[in-house]
């Protein structure tokens, strides 16, 4: 979609075909456990190790880790598709009752009908 960003370049130009950007703030995280909190020279440590062992695992000619992380992956998507299934099905069994003067004047009248019926 960039046609000017870096990826695209370097796989036009280079052929280069994995290209990755990691991205960070100096200001912080604005979700999960470091919410509102500044990042410290550590933080940016254990992402630095962090994206150098995920090299390695890719560049490893032992894919192991790889087939999980892929298996980890599938599981979550899997999931998080039954959840929304569940959601959306759940949702769909709801039924809605009128509530309004007409609907409660037909309702009466059927059962006055109704009553009548069995009456006679």
């Amino acid at each position: 979609r960039k046609k000017g960003s870096a990826r695209v370049v370097f796989w036009r130009e280079l052929r280069i075909w994995n290209s990755y950007t990691m991205e960070a703030s100096f200001c912080g995280s604005n979700m999960g456990p470091l919410k509102g909190q500044h990042y410290t020279t550590r933080d940016f440590e254990r992402m630095g190790k962090a994206f150098c062992q995920t090299i390695y695992d890719w560049l490893s000619p032992d894919r192991s880790s790889v087939y999980r992380a892929i298996q980890e992956v599938t599981k979550r998507i899997l999931a998080a598709e039954r959840e929304r299934a569940r959601k959306k099905k759940s949702k769909s069994a709801v039924v809605r009752v009128p509530t309004n003067r007409r609907s409660s004047q037909l309702r009466r009248q059927s059962s006055r009908k109704l009553q009548a019926r069995g009456s006679t």
